[in-house]
Formats: structure tokens, sequence, C-alpha cells
């Protein structure tokens, strides 16, 4: 490979040099994301808040995973950011009279109508690194992720996760989604797992054991449907 091309060559000074700055424009990228309380705009191409559009719970999420991460990654302003998006997913964006947190918000500060599987997995993702990154409130928000997950989106009979309610809790829908169960089952392997190494082997084992159920269930949902 020639000196030109040194950068993408994994371990070489340039690599790494090249990965980093990638890495720094990236995270300078979404400094704007922030709402006044917390809930994240989409950006434009040059980073700008896009304030007229939704502010959606599972951006929300991301941008929180994507600070704490920047946090160990020595990047400046990472911890006020992840915080930003912790402090809008625990108040802004939860539902503090039915649980759980809507799909999002409008420009003008209305919720977006029912509460999807696949949004509350990135609340335990973004809560789950918020507690490796120190930031504030992150333990609280995971413990009631991790509770609300458990109590209405696992369904134990079915070895699935249910994939929307309305809003209320009160009507839930028949679809079984293969992405929402996707990535509930991904998020749920961080915060189950244990300091010791025979917890850690416990934890594997039962995250495989769902993992196992849910992959089961949809190849015969596959199988069904031709």
């Amino acid at each position: 490979m020639g000196e030109r091309n040194r950068k993408y060559r994994i371990d070489t000074e340039e690599n790494r040099e090249f990965l980093k700055g990638i890495t720094e424009n990236l995270l300078s990228f979404g400094h704007g994301f922030p709402s006044p309380k917390g809930s994240s705009y989409y950006l434009g191409d040059d980073g700008t808040p896009w304030k007229d559009r939704n502010r959606e719970t599972w951006i929300t999420s991301r941008m929180a995973h994507v600070y704490s991460i920047g946090t160990f990654l020595g990047h400046e302003g990472s911890g006020e950011l992840a915080a930003a998006a912790i402090r809008g997913l625990r108040e802004e964006l939860h539902d503090d009279k039915n649980g759980g947190w809507y799909a999002g918000l409008t420009a003008e500060g209305e919720i977006l109508p029912n509460k999807q599987c696949y949004a509350h997995a990135f609340v335990i993702l973004a809560a789950s690194s918020g507690v490796l990154a120190g930031v504030e409130g992150a333990k609280e928000l995971l413990e009631d992720a991790l509770n609300l997950y458990d109590l209405r989106f696992w369904n134990e009979e079915e070895g699935l996760s249910c994939d929307t309610w309305n809003t209320e809790f009160t009507v839930l829908d028949d679809y079984r989604g293969l992405n929402a169960n996707m990535h509930f089952w991904q998020q749920q392997m961080l915060p189950k797992m244990k300091n010791t190494a025979s917890a850690q082997e416990e934890s594997l084992i039962m995250f495989l054991d769902g993992l196992l159920r849910i992959t089961g269930e949809f190849r015969n949902i596959s199988q069904k449907n031709g």
C-alpha cells in the first residue's frame, strides 16, 4: 500500500490520526442538537438545528449515547451534551401520567402519539451509556426504562417484544416487528452484565436464551407466511 493510502491501513499512525479526525468532526457536528429542554432537533447538513421538525425520542436517545462515548474520548463538551439528552428523556419526552416515553414532540411541543418498542429500546441504550459516563440521572432513567420494558413490552408467552401501544397503554397493536425486537434485545445486554466472571456468564446465557426465542419465533412467523 502506498504512503498516500496508509491512513486506510489499520494500526498505522496515519490511520489512527485519520479516524481521530473523523471522530472529532462527527462529534463537533452534533453540538447543536439539544433543544432548551434536552430533546433532540434534527440537524441540517451544516449542523444547524431544524426547529420546525419533530423532536423524537429515539434520536434524543442516540445523541445521549454518542456523547456519553464522547466523554470517554475526551471530546470537549460531551458531558454537558449527554446530560442535556438524558434530561430531555427524563422530563419532556417522558409520560409522567401513563409511564414510558412519547414517540416524540412536535415543533410546537405537542406529543406524538403511541408508545413504540423501538424508541424505548434506545432509551435503555441512552441510560446504559449515561451510567457508564457518570451522567446525572442516568441510573434512575435506566431503572425506569428496564422496569417499563418488563411491564409493557416483553411478552413472555410469545417470547417476543410487543411493538406498539397507544399513548395510554390501553390498546396494544398485534403487529410484532423484527427491527424493534432486535434493538431491544441488543440493549438488554449491557445493563444486565455484572462485574464477576460467573455473573457475566449467567447474564450471557440469559441473553442468548432470549435471543434464540426471538429468532425462533420470527422463523416460525416467516414460515407461516411463506
